[in-house]
């Protein structure tokens, strides 16, 4: 799970670095303030990428449980003299 993370990590910064590095338009000179629909635009990009921090920590944080239980288990299974056929 953590690898598919850092993978679209990754692919989204690859794809912001080119996007920097080489802009579709240019812009003008007399051009100084950005395009208020494209501040928006950024600004819910950013509400959107906070929203997925977070939720990706929930995520992280319900593994880390079921983890824990899980290996809880296993330790109570292997105290048990592994009944159950064997």
């Amino acid at each position: 799970m953590k690898s598919k993370f850092l993978s679209m990590t990754l692919v989204i910064g690859l794809v912001t670095a080119a996007a920097w590095l080489f802009p579709l338009t240019t812009i003008g000179q007399n051009s100084t303030a950005a395009d208020p629909a494209t501040l928006a635009l950024i600004g819910e990009l950013e509400t959107q990428q906070k929203e997925i921090a977070a939720n990706q920590t929930l995520i992280e944080q319900s593994l880390a449980v079921v983890v824990e239980e899980i290996r809880v288990a296993r330790i109570y299974v292997s105290r048990s003299g592994k009944a159950g056929g064997k």
